[in-house]
């Protein structure tokens, strides 16, 4: 797959994950079971499910951090531009990585409140 192609491939996987999380931050547990049930529902290997529900899951905690007024470092952001040129197995781990990292940012937040 050329690299345009591969650029293309993840901007639709973003602007799907996109269309069934733009809704404030409380709704979005209900909004992850439904994602689960699309992505379960498409045709495709089960490393391309995996990296939709990684790369939803991304993108939830980044719409979580925004409501709260927080930014992403720019490292992660840097790398999330940068994502489509890897194969998809470092897709998937990369995009997990930073999900444990994000959630463990959740928890220390809510361990302090």
């Amino acid at each position: 797959m050329s690299e345009e192609a591969k650029k293309k491939k993840m901007e639709q996987d973003v602007k799907a994950v996109l269309q069934h999380i733009r809704e404030p931050a409380l709704k979005l547990a209900a909004n992850a079971h439904e994602w689960e049930q699309i992505v379960d529902a498409k045709d495709g290997s089960p490393e391309e499910k995996q990296k939709l529900r990684e790369l939803g899951r991304f993108l939830s905690l980044k719409q979580y951090f925004e409501d709260k007024g927080q930014l992403l470092e720019q490292v992660v952001i840097d790398g999330f531009l940068e994502l489509h040129r890897f194969p998809l197995n470092m897709q998937i781990t990369w995009l997990s990585n930073v999900n444990r990292k994000l959630m463990e940012r959740v928890d220390d937040a809510g361990a302090r409140a």
